[in-house]
């Protein structure tokens, strides 16, 4: 997959990653998203690294990682598995990231939660 390593959520993946994929999750996002996409998956063409994949068209162009608004806050969404297994040494800083991520004036960044 692609990322954006200039996201904080992002910080420290190269530009492009290997992720494990199961039964995840993908996501499209629509005219209005609020947000930004964090990763996506490339346009065409098979993803695969190693192992089998069944169905890479439903992952080619689609997005595998989200920052979405929702009021004042925001979720992030993984389509993928950061902390599955052998990936950590790649992926799982992006639990912390995202663990720590708050926007400039959100109430957690002011309130010091």
């Amino acid at each position: 997959m692609t990322t954006d390593p200039a996201h904080p959520v992002m910080v420290g993946m190269p530009a492009k990653a290997a992720v494990f994929v199961d039964g995840s999750p993908v996501f499209e996002t629509l005219d209005g998203f609020t947000g930004h996409v964090l990763a996506k998956y490339q346009d065409s063409g098979s993803p695969l690294l190693s192992g089998y994949l069944i169905g890479e068209r439903y992952l080619n162009g689609k997005a595998a990682a989200l920052d979405v608004q929702v009021d004042r806050g925001h979720v992030v969404l993984f389509g993928f598995r950061p902390q599955w297994r052998g990936q950590p040494f790649g992926t799982l800083r992006v639990l912390f990231n995202a663990a720590m991520y708050t926007q400039p004036g959100s109430s957690a960044e002011t309130t010091g939660r």
